[in-house]
């Protein structure tokens, strides 16, 4: 699969989107909502969930800019190491 096929859905909290980006498309959505703040670039420096949550609630990967999003990797990170294109 090429790299730019490649999704795994994750979630991102933010002041314009909160939830799950289940997919390529859907994240295309979400960039257009931030492109005030810079779109795909100032989204890649979200932030992973601090929080050690159970094996049971973490499901997707967590970002976000609230003050609970303060651990590594940054989404551009976690993006690059799983070959996915933003």
């Amino acid at each position: 699969m090429a790299k730019k096929d490649l999704w795994i859905p994750f979630f991102l909290e933010g002041v314009r989107f909160n939830g799950i980006v289940p997919t390529k498309e859907d994240w295309g959505e979400v960039t257009d909502r931030y492109k005030e703040e810079g779109g795909v670039e100032f989204l890649k420096r979200a932030r992973a969930f601090s929080a050690l949550p159970s094996k049971k609630k973490r499901v997707v990967p967590r970002f976000g800019f609230t003050s609970e999003h303060k651990g590594a990797p940054m989404l551009g990170e976690w993006a690059r190491e799983q070959n996915i294109e933003l």
